[in-house]
């Protein structure tokens, strides 16, 4: 079992992540603020992070925080992450079509959200090779 930090700032994904964890014998704390993200990050001891990536969040930009950018959020949560817990494993889930090179750098694995048929199989393959070098 591991313990993994979930960052999304779209909720209903990151309860649906974690519930897809819990289902695989993960437990896990989620979050749809980055900065808390963080604070919890410092915190805890975690076994891997999996953040959310997503271009435009219409929920934040336009509902509650007009300007808000998603990608950037994340891009400066996985840098924090990678500067503070260099050795700690990191997912990216994504549902964009997007150059991931700028994230490359920070995390290895990376999972498209949204691509139909096959996503359980390929997010529970990569949850796999998160953790397999957990103690």
């Amino acid at each position: 079992m591991a313990y993994l930090l979930v960052v999304d700032d779209y909720p209903e994904s990151s309860r649906i992540i974690s519930e897809l964890l819990l289902r695989r014998g993960h437990m896990s704390d989620f979050y749809t603020d980055y900065t808390e993200a963080l604070d919890s990050l410092r915190q805890q001891d975690f076994d891997g992070v999996i953040a959310g990536a997503n271009s435009n969040n219409a929920f934040k930009t336009k509902v509650c925080c007009p300007g808000y950018d998603s990608w950037a959020a994340v891009i400066q949560f996985l840098q924090v992450v990678a500067d503070e817990k260099p050795d700690l494993p990191v997912m990216v889930l994504t549902a964009e079509d997007l150059d991931l090179a700028e994230m490359e750098l920070r995390a290895k694995l990376f999972v498209s959200k949204y691509q139909g048929e096959g996503f359980r199989d390929r997010f529970y393959a990569a949850i796999d090779e998160l953790v397999k070098n957990k103690n």
